[in-house]
């Protein structure tokens, strides 16, 4: 699965956890919450990792270190309920 990518998507500001921290540096057992899916990319084989970032992108960062190429989405679009 080495041409496979996995893009994802952790630029939001996580306004209904009414949290300061943002729910992907939320921890669950051991690990952040942002973990999760970056353990799950590399134990299926995924090639390349790319994680949009935004809000606390640094602490992200720190969390994931260097398993993932980072894109910095500047402006967060509003969400749109159905």
């Amino acid at each position: 699965m080495e041409k496979v990518i996995a893009v994802i998507l952790a630029a939001g500001e996580s306004t209904r956890m009414n949290s300061p921290i943002s729910k992907l540096l939320h921890k669950i057992g051991d690990y952040f919450l942002i973990e999760l899916p970056v353990k799950a990319c590399i134990k299926a084989g995924v090639g390349r990792i790319i994680m949009v970032v935004g809000h606390q992108a640094e602490k992200i960062k720190e969390v994931v270190g260097g398993r993932c190429l980072y894109v910095y989405q500047e402006e967060r679009l509003e969400q749109v309920m159905l």
